[in-house]
């Protein structure tokens, strides 16, 4: 990662030879430029698993924080994608982090729920008073 700055002359034109280019203008196409196939392949596939645990906590689930959760997840990742294919959005650290967490939080999301049983109730065998 980073070495776009590095491979990229060998591949400019002529007309662009004395300019020197650091970053894409493009997230998804600098990292593809700098991870290869197998890297990503990986983000596609770590977004696209993370955008369809979203959609099933939409539609599967009966938790409104959970579905919220979802649904932001949805709506973050989908906008952080879109900014990303026109920008260098993802080299702010606060964007990158924000799509770290956009990406957890529908795994959160399906998680809310499970593997509880009701909540305990404090049932107590002597009232504290006089027998």
């Amino acid at each position: 990662g980073g070495s776009f700055s590095v491979v990229y002359p060998a591949y400019r034109d002529a007309e662009s030879s004395p300019l020197h280019f650091a970053h894409a203008d493009n997230d998804l196409l600098e990292f593809q430029l700098e991870y290869g196939l197998t890297g990503t392949a990986t983000l596609a596939m770590i977004a696209v698993l993370a955008l369809a645990a979203a959609w099933r906590v939409l539609w599967s689930s009966d938790d409104p924080l959970g579905r919220g959760m979802a649904f932001a997840s949805l709506m973050g990742i989908t906008a952080i994608l879109i900014h990303s294919s026109a920008d260098a959005n993802l080299h702010i650290p606060a964007n990158a982090a924000l799509f770290m967490v956009l990406l957890a939080l529908p795994w959160l999301g399906l998680s809310l729920g499970q593997g509880r049983g009701p909540p305990p109730t404090n049932h107590r065998s002597d009232t504290g008073g006089p027998r």
